[in-house]
């Protein structure tokens, strides 16, 4: 499992999902929580070099999975030899958009 911890417009939420889920099931959650569309709103996540990446897709979201860990504070825990796995928790930014064009990673099919 992975904790989300989700802003929008100055508040915060918190919720967890299996880490097999993709964007659809991470959007899920904030369309419900916040009442929006799924297609209203675009989902960003907080990489390791400190920048807002878009998650459009689940190959975004299993790269977003895979940069978390090297976060600087889960890597100095992970390393005190505590014995307890460090919690991975996932930053997104959540901002409503007017026109949703597509994702990078739509097949060209």
């Amino acid at each position: 499992m992975v904790t989300i911890k989700a802003s929008h417009r100055g508040d915060i939420f918190r919720f967890r999902v299996p880490c097999s889920a993709g964007v659809a099931a991470v959007k899920a959650v904030v369309a419900k929580r916040l009442s929006l569309d799924a297609g209203a709103f675009d989902v960003k996540y907080l990489d390791d070099d400190h920048e807002w990446v878009l998650l459009s897709c689940d190959a975004d979201f299993q790269e977003c999975l895979d940069v978390v860990p090297a976060l600087p504070s889960m890597s100095v825990t992970a390393r005190s030899g505590s014995g307890a796995a460090a919690p991975v928790v996932v930053r997104l930014m959540v901002q409503e958009v007017a026109d949703n064009i597509g994702s990078s990673c739509a097949s060209s099919d």
